[in-house]
C-alpha cells in the first residue's frame, strides 16, 4: 500500500511538471489517467488489507475460542483422572482393610481352637 501511494505522488508530481512544461497534452491526459489508475489500484490495495484484517481477526478470536475450549477440556480430563484415582485408592484401602480384618480374625480364631 505504501508502494502505491509512493507511486501517486511520484505520478503527481511528474504530472505537475508536464502541466508546467505543457510540451504535450496527450502526454498530460495519459498522465492524468495514469494517476487515476494508481489511485484506484491504492483503494483496491485498502479494500483488500481491510478484507484481509478482517479474516485475521476472525482467525484469532476462532483460535482464542479453540483455546478456551482445550483448556475446559483439559480440567474436565484432569477433574476425570483425579476421581478416577480417589476411587482406586479408596478401593485399594477397603481390599487392604478387608485383608487386615481377615488375618486377624484368622489369628484370634486359631488361638481361640
Amino acid at each position: 500500500m505504501a508502494r502505491a501511494e509512493g507511486q501517486v505522488e511520484d505520478a503527481l508530481a511528474r504530472a505537475r511538471n508536464m502541466e508546467a512544461e505543457a510540451a504535450d497534452p496527450t502526454l498530460a491526459i495519459w498522465y492524468r489517467n495514469w494517476i487515476h489508475r494508481l489511485r484506484r489500484e491504492v483503494a483496491r490495495c485498502v479494500q483488500i488489507l481491510d478484507g484481509r484484517q478482517a479474516d485475521a481477526k476472525a482467525a484469532e478470536a476462532k483460535a482464542l475460542e479453540a483455546r478456551r475450549a482445550v483448556r475446559v477440556i483439559e480440567k474436565l480430563r484432569e477433574r476425570a483422572w483425579d476421581a478416577h484415582t480417589t476411587r482406586e485408592r479408596r478401593e485399594e484401602q477397603k481390599q487392604l482393610d478387608l485383608l487386615g480384618v481377615m488375618q486377624y480374625a484368622i489369628r484370634h480364631l486359631g488361638d481361640r481352637t
